[in-house]
């Protein structure tokens, strides 16, 4: 699976992530904008910074303009995380990790989990945050697991139906629409588990300490 990497401009990630994300094969870095100034600080060399660069600093402009491919988008009808998933679509990228995506700007952070939805299935856009590993789904998936870890699993189209497997509540066909009903801190209940969303998308929570366990990002 091709993957890459999107840094945002919301909370900077950790190097250890960094460095177990490439061990997984997300070798290539783009940043959206401000992504960059982040980057800087990490000390990383992005492969293609994108957007609009109102929020990247002149000095890290010029910085990078010397070391790595630097695309100006003026487009005002699409966010600078748009454009770098435009860019990782056009890249052929199958997978991408959203870092940064999660900040002070509570909108900014919802628009950026409505962009993961909206990508997919173009592109499997998963968003990393804290402790937790979000990404949104539509079919069927199995993968491994610790009795315990939470999961918890949202609608993201108001008919999706949910059926599970190795869960302590089970879920079969249920609708989980946004504003009536949930299965927020579901648990694993057996060391596999599956998760089979029809008729529209879900967005699925895991536990980023067991999904990181089990290469399942």
């Amino acid at each position: 699976m091709h993957k890459c990497i999107i840094i945002a401009n919301g909370k900077p990630p950790k190097k250890k992530l960094l460095r177990k994300l490439e061990k997984l094969n997300y070798n290539y870095t783009i940043c959206a904008d401000g992504g960059a100034n982040t980057a800087r600080k990490l000390k990383i060399i992005p492969d293609l910074i994108v957007g609009d660069f109102d929020s990247i600093t002149k000095e890290n402009l010029n910085y990078y303009l010397e070391r790595t491919k630097v695309i100006k988008i003026e487009n005002q009808n699409n966010t600078d995380v748009e454009k770098a998933l435009d860019a990782a679509v056009n890249l052929n990228f199958s997978k991408t990790v959203l870092l940064g995506a999660i900040g002070n700007r509570l909108d900014h952070s919802y628009a950026n989990i409505c962009m993961a939805v909206k990508y997919y299935p173009k592109i499997q856009v998963g968003i990393i945050y804290g402790k937790s590993y979000m990404f949104p789904f539509s079919g069927e998936i199995e993968f491994l697991t610790d009795v315990g870890e939470t999961i918890s699993m949202f609608g993201a189209d108001p008919f999706a139906k949910f059926y599970t497997r190795g869960l302590k509540y089970s879920l079969n066909g249920q609708t989980l629409p946004m504003g009536v009903r949930e299965s927020e801190s579901n648990e694993a209940a057996e060391n596999i588990a599956s998760i089979r969303i029809e008729n529209g998308k879900g967005i699925i929570f895991r536990e980023l300490k067991k999904a990181l366990k089990y290469d399942f990002i």
